[in-house]
């Protein structure tokens, strides 16, 4: 029997324009989590698939040794609508969870939603948790979320790329979703099974669209449950919604997030029950594994432009360093419309660079080799330095200011750092012994999907292409800076589209670019003039 039941309520529908794509995704990140730490026997996952036309089981697709972990139970359309109302369309969310409950043959229960996921430190938490408190204790726990930023929920890497990614986040820099902690809103809810029963589970009397989170903390604090918030050591990840989805209409609409009626009876005897026979079916076989299987892609239109505000939010900028501005362009379009998830920038240029696309892509892996000689007269601590103490309000993904005069020990540094797993986006300022050395000795080169280079003489341009990079799509964006595009991970289509729009972007960012940069900078510097002096009074 395992321990935990992951029970979640779920329809193929259009509640989301990515419904089956997120279920997935979900799926596919906690079952690699559980088979790192070799847990896979102590979690099983129920969804309880409420009126779909078409099973999510007949969607959804794992490896032959992890079919054992998953079930669905399978109300048919027919069914769901007999026992649910038209206001919260045909889906009765109280009756569903009663009937994951009642299936459910663990100890303890996670309710929680389809897109969430916990990573390797949360799941072995959660079983330790479990494995060490008596399921009689009558305590109420609450699991609280972060939303993966949508630029990183878009690309299409592996599960075992996000998890390693995610593996390197400062969580203490990473924000909760704002939840409502008092009346059990916002979270993810862990109990023991014996606990649920005494409760009767989700009330099936109530008004439907009633939010069944708060129903459940308010009837758990009158039968003297004692409420745990899980943050210090316990947390899911969320993906965001995408923005024609259904739910972002419903969710807000006067027929959902009711409250609760109080004095309401509790469920007949009979909760959690419907008379028709139930099917429980397994997902579909794949013989593809997680690591060589990448995220299906998502059906976005185009991301449109930077946005400026964002960039330059909560940054101290001069106008000596605008110059470096269309380049800051290139690299965050390159990141946002490519699968790049790591920046690697060999020799300093300035902190003004890194800061913006560290705080515009929060989620980044940055590495950072600052090798100027200056840095014996602790020169770094006007660059790097400043990155690292702006990153401490500004993000929370992995950041490496690398400074070593040593280039074999700095080369060691670098190497175990990254892996061919990755999908890296290197930019060399400078071309001498060193980076050359550099460029002869990374491990993961193949893996290196952009190659930029800054303030290089055409000659210096074609040494590198010729003797490092040579079956790459060239973009010159003038006389000094090139883009080169390692061709084997891209299709033709889309090496033809980021070209276009790298080359489309370093015109744009001349005129429109600057004009929104001094109107931003000046406002932005206005805000917080007027910030001080009314914090002065």
């Amino acid at each position: 029997m395992p321990l935990i039941t992951f029970l979640t309520i779920i329809r193929n529908d259009d509640y989301y324009v990515d419904f089956k794509e997120r279920v997935q995704k979900t799926l596919d990140l906690n079952l690699k989590s559980l088979q790192n730490l070799k847990l896979l026997n102590s979690v099983e996952f129920l969804f309880v698939d409420w009126g779909s036309v078409k099973p999510l089981s007949d969607c959804i697709m794992v490896e032959k040794k992890f079919r054992k972990n998953v079930n669905f139970i399978n109300i048919n359309e027919s069914v769901a609508k007999k026992n649910s109302s038209p206001k919260t369309n045909y889906f009765n969310h109280s009756l569903a969870w009663n009937i994951g409950l009642k299936k459910s043959n663990s100890k303890y229960i996670i309710i929680s939603g389809s897109d969430q996921f916990f990573d390797e430190n949360s799941w072995q938490n959660l079983i330790n948790l479990c494995n060490r408190t008596n399921p009689r204790n009558k305590n109420y726990y609450l699991i609280p979320r972060k939303i993966i930023d949508f630029n990183l929920y878009k690309k299409l890497i592996s599960a075992d790329q996000l998890l390693n990614l995610i593996s390197n986040f400062s969580s203490s820099l990473y924000p909760f979703k704002s939840h409502a902690y008092y009346y059990g809103g916002g979270f993810a809810i862990l109990c023991s099974k014996i606990n649920y029963f005494k409760l009767k589970g989700m009330i099936e009397t109530q008004d439907p669209g009633v939010a069944n989170d708060f129903d459940l903390s308010l009837r758990s604090i009158s039968n003297n449950f004692k409420k745990f918030n899980l943050a210090n050591s316990i947390f899911s990840y969320k993906f965001p919604p995408l923005p024609d989805s259904n739910r972002n209409k419903l969710i807000y609409s006067k027929e959902y997030r009711k409250l609760p009626m109080l004095n309401i009876n509790y469920n007949p005897s009979r909760w959690g029950k419907v008379a028709e026979k139930i099917k429980i079916s397994k997902p579909k076989i794949t013989d593809k594994s997680m690591k060589l299987r990448n995220f299906s892609p998502l059906k976005i239109t185009n991301t449109g432009y930077l946005n400026i505000f964002k960039i330059l939010k909560n940054l101290d900028y001069f106008f000596t360093q605008i110059s470096d501005l269309k380049k800051i362009f290139i690299i965050l379009k390159i990141i946002e419309e490519t699968d790049i998830i790591t920046f690697i920038e060999i020799g300093y240029n300035n902190h003004s660079r890194i800061d913006i696309i560290g705080s515009y892509h929060k989620y980044l892996n940055i590495l950072c080799y600052d090798k100027d000689f200056k840095n014996k007269n602790y020169g770094y601590l006007d660059r790097l330095y400043k990155s690292s103490r702006f990153f401490n309000k500004a993000r929370y993904g992995k950041y490496v200011p690398l400074v070593n005069t040593n280039i074999k020990k700095a080369l060691e540094i670098i190497n175990s750092n990254y892996t061919l797993d990755l999908t890296n986006l290197l930019i060399l300022n400078k071309l001498d012994k060193s980076t050359i050395y550099i460029l002869n000795n990374i491990k993961f080169f193949s893996s290196i999907k952009f190659l930029i280079l800054f303030s290089f003489s055409e000659k210096e341009k074609n040494f590198v292409k010729n003797k490092f990079f040579s079956k790459s799509k060239e973009v010159k964006l003038d006389n000094k800076n090139f883009v080169l595009i390692n061709e084997k991970n891209l299709d033709n289509k889309n090496l033809i589209n980021i070209n276009q729009r790298i080359e489309y972007e370093y015109k744009r960012s001349y005129f429109l670019g600057y004009t929104k940069f001094i109107f931003y900078f000046i406002l932005i510097k206005i805000l917080n003039f007027m910030r001080y002096i009314f914090y002065s009074i």
